[in-house]
């Protein structure tokens, strides 16, 4: 029997990038990315607050943006927003 898939799954699913890019840092910064979109799964910050934290973490807007609006789009299949 398959398990369902929950809003965990999408948030390391999204994360698994940061793992791709390599580096010394991409464990702590896996770790960073994914509590920074549980904090917006759970409204905790707002989509600008995430934006300006993901941005940080990967120092290219686009590439945060593409990021944050793959785990919106993703997330609002599973009633996360």
């Amino acid at each position: 029997m398959k398990r369902r898939k929950t809003i965990d799954d999408v948030i390391r699913k999204t994360c698994s990038i940061v793992l791709k890019r390599g580096g010394r840092d991409a464990i702590d910064d896996f770790v960073f990315c994914t509590d920074i979109l549980s904090k917006r799964a759970s409204n905790s910050i707002t989509y600008e607050e995430a934006l300006q934290l993901l941005t940080d973490l990967f120092d290219d807007v686009s590439k945060a943006k593409k990021v944050l609006d793959r785990f919106e789009r993703e997330g609002s299949r599973y009633g996360r927003i």
